[in-house]
């Protein structure tokens, strides 16, 4: 059944949806996701195991005048590659309503990708992200849609089982452990903020590198009494030992709205990139090395009032620079409105935008993050005071076709060489008339130098709450279709030539 999910935020409900099979009781006892066990499901192909995939192209159709896309969306399909590899986990709606969560591996022995194995995964009802192992295992995150959130339930402080589990598997498929996460982290530290509502008006993600593992998701905070027990709405992320799941931090930066999150993996550290709304109202990103993290580093500004909801912003991802241009910096991208009107929920064209870091930007004051010979600049009203932006502008909808043209669901892949490769949507039209027009792709050096100039690589929708990732040297994205019960890989190479194959 379709539930929605309510968020309490500075007075204002939100509301967006999610497929869910179990709900609370006023106890507090919330439902578990079996023994535990990923056990295997015997199929030759994807078509032996009867899924039905989430379908962007018929269930996320939202545009830039939606309300829910001003919020992230909670994962659905996530990919993680390896070399001729690619790993999966996803939800598969039932026709009884019920919800089933898979992983599965996909491998080339040379005549392309096929199934190999194929585990049926605990599962809370929610998929809150995914990552593959070095070792061949891989680590799993879910959590409860909890219904009965509201001002008194649950109780202030309290921590409640089985509200979000995390997992580490081995290559041969055993758990090597389950960390019931709301427990542990008051287990970890007294006052940590309990779990409420993951993934709450909000992506979420999962990170690894250097023997961390992270989590970061929305969360709904304890009632506000002055508020009449208002719930507002913020980022929370735990760090975990990677070999044994033990607890070593349960906070990265304070991010209060925080609608979308990103992470990148560099070496032995993870970044964090944040798209917030009110405390502060910037795109922020923090470096978690070890169980340390950096202060809020802000990127962007985006117009407006603190807590208004609409950003205005869609965030894209971070990347590294390798080489070339700007060479030890890193580039963050998002699509953002070039107009500094606000009555609307669209005012102008949004166009895609590009900042830049300085080499090794986590280790001098925050203000001094950006690359200033990077862009230009962009003055803008937020939160109350006069900002100064600095970025590069990849597209020219507001010069071209003012008001008409909007970039949606950008997406920034690190290619190699010094080398970026871009995908967004694009939509057309003004008010209440937006229409999708098709995915995009454009190739970038780290300048934001246009390599290969913007074509159309796909007649569907980009995932939005999925990342897209780098496999065989191309840019690449998965999507489900609910109808024929199947999966499709898409790929961009660096002449933008797409390819779009089912997953067999």
């Amino acid at each position: 059944m379709i539930r929605s999910r309510l968020t309490w935020s500075l007075g204002t409900v939100l509301i967006g949806s999610a497929l869910v099979s179990g709900c609370s009781d006023d106890a507090g006892g919330l439902p578990g996701p079996g023994d535990g066990s990923f056990t295997p499901i015997t199929a030759t192909d994807v078509a032996g195991l009867a899924i039905t995939p989430f379908d962007v192209d018929r269930e996320d159709l939202v545009g830039p005048d939606d309300h829910n896309a001003q919020y992230g969306k909670l994962p659905e399909i996530v990919a993680s590659p390896g070399d001729r590899r690619l790993d999966l986990a996803l939800r598969s709606f039932e026709a009884d309503g019920t919800v089933r969560a898979l992983v599965l591996r996909f491998e080339d022995a040379g005549s392309g990708l096929a199934l190999t194995r194929a585990l049926a995964a605990p599962n809370l009802d929610l998929l809150l992200g995914f990552v593959a192992a070095p070792d061949g295992g891989f680590y799993y995150a879910t959590a409860t849609d909890d219904p009965d959130v509201s001002p008194t339930y649950p109780a202030e402080g309290a921590h409640r089982a089985n509200v979000a589990r995390v997992y580490r598997v081995d290559p041969a498929g055993a758990v090597v452990f389950d960390v019931d996460l709301d427990p542990a982290r008051a287990a970890f530290d007294a006052d940590a903020e309990p779990l409420i509502n993951p993934g709450v008006a909000s992506s979420a993600r999962l990170g690894l590198a250097g023997g961390q593992l992270a989590l970061v998701a929305g969360n709904n905070t304890a009632p506000d009494a002055a508020l009449n027990g208002t719930r507002h709405q913020k980022a929370v992320t735990t760090l975990l030992a990677a070999d044994t799941g033990a607890i070593t931090a349960v906070h990265s930066i304070w991010c209060s709205h925080s609608f979308d999150q990103r992470y990148l993996a560099d070496g032995a550290d993870l970044y964090e990139l944040h798209l917030g709304d009110a405390y502060p109202r910037e795109v922020v990103v923090t470096r978690l090395r070890g169980a340390a993290a950096t202060d809020a580093i802000g990127l962007y500004h985006p117009k407006g009032d603190t807590g208004a909801n609409n950003t205005f912003t869609r965030l894209g991802g971070i990347a590294p620079i390798a080489s070339g241009p700007g060479a030890g910096g890193a580039l963050a991208l998002f699509a953002t409105e070039r107009t500094l009107d606000t009555a609307a929920r669209v005012n102008g064209s949004r166009d895609l935008a590009l900042v830049r870091t300085v080499a090794d930007f986590t280790a001098g004051p925050a203000s001094a993050a950006l690359d200033p010979s990077f862009g230009t600049t962009f003055d803008v009203m937020s939160g109350g005071d006069a900002e100064t932006n600095r970025v590069r502008w990849l597209t020219r909808y507001h010069e071209d076709a003012p008001g008409m043209r909007h970039a949606e669901r950008p997406k920034l892949l690190a290619l190699g060489g010094g080398e970026f490769l871009i995908l967004w949507e694009q939509w057309s039209g003004a008010g209440a008339t937006l229409t999708f027009d098709g995915t995009f792709a454009a190739r970038v050096d780290g300048n934001g130098e246009i390599q290969a100039a913007a074509t159309q690589v796909a007649a569907n929708h980009l995932p939005r709450g999925d990342d897209a990732f780098v496999y065989g040297g191309a840019g690449c994205w998965v999507t489900g279709d609910a109808t024929a019960h199947t999966l499709a890989l898409h790929c961009v190479d660096r002449a933008l030539a797409a390819t779009h194959a089912t997953l067999r």
